[in-house]
């Protein structure tokens, strides 16, 4: 009897050539989105509506709620990676079959994909790769984590000052994502109208937890991604 095969619960792909020196960690997460969308369209049938899981909108366009699970996508810049996260996995429970079924598609469209038009950030040459959770800094359990691109607050607190408000919508998005609380040190902090409050931050947990930490307001397109470090209180 052949084993059963999973569809994958996080893609990867290694960043071989074409970015440019600054790109914008948004903009290339938003153009994995559009292929990825593009990719699955071409394996349906042409008429066939992509499910939200894909595109992370209602049918109304509007974005989705947390009762519609969708995909992250993600940019290490420091690794010079692509990501695109189940939502499962960044919630933290077992797939449902529904989830498991659009997996199972992902998996097939995302067969020799290898070229990413990510706009001002690049033509992209992409090579897929597997992760060590075990030894990966995005999956590998850790006390202390920090921000790999720019944290987006989810509500703005009123009567406090930036960093708090801040370090107080990220202990928030912990509690929803079902991690413990953790100590936030903020900084880095930078208001925009139509974007909101942002900053970096580093999570100091008491117990080690694993990744992949993803959180805020842009978390499904490149922002509020964190890697696990190692410091001398956590080793």
């Amino acid at each position: 009897m052949a084993p059963v095969q999973r569809p994958q619960r996080v893609h990867a792909f290694v960043i071989e050539g074409g970015l440019t020196a600054t790109p914008h960690p948004t903009d290339v997460a938003r153009a994995l989105r559009r292929a990825v969308m593009a990719r699955v369209q071409a394996v349906l049938e042409p008429r066939a509506t992509l499910s939200t899981f894909f595109t992370g909108h209602e049918r109304d366009g509007s974005p989705a709620g947390m009762e519609h699970p969708h995909l992250t996508f993600a940019f290490d810049p420091g690794l010079g990676r692509l990501l695109i996260l189940a939502p499962h996995v960044i919630d933290r429970h077992a797939p449902t079959h529904a989830e498991v079924v659009h997996l199972a598609l992902l998996d097939e469209a995302l067969t020799n994909f290898t070229d990413l038009r990510a706009g001002s950030s690049g033509r992209l040459t992409l090579r897929a790769t597997t992760i060590d959770a075990e030894a990966d800094p995005l999956f590998a359990a850790s006390r202390t984590w920090e921000s790999v691109t720019p944290y987006q607050v989810t509500r703005h607190a009123k009567r406090v000052g930036a960093a708090d408000a801040l370090s107080g919508d990220l202990r928030g998005e912990c509690r929803r994502r079902g991690l413990p609380e953790p100590r936030v040190t903020s900084r880095d902090l930078f208001g925009a109208p139509g974007v909101g409050l942002t900053g970096t931050a580093r999570l100091a947990f008491t117990v080690a937890v694993s990744g992949p930490i993803v959180l805020g307001k842009s978390r499904h397109f490149g922002g509020g991604l964190f890697t696990g470090v190692t410091t001398p209180e956590t080793q």
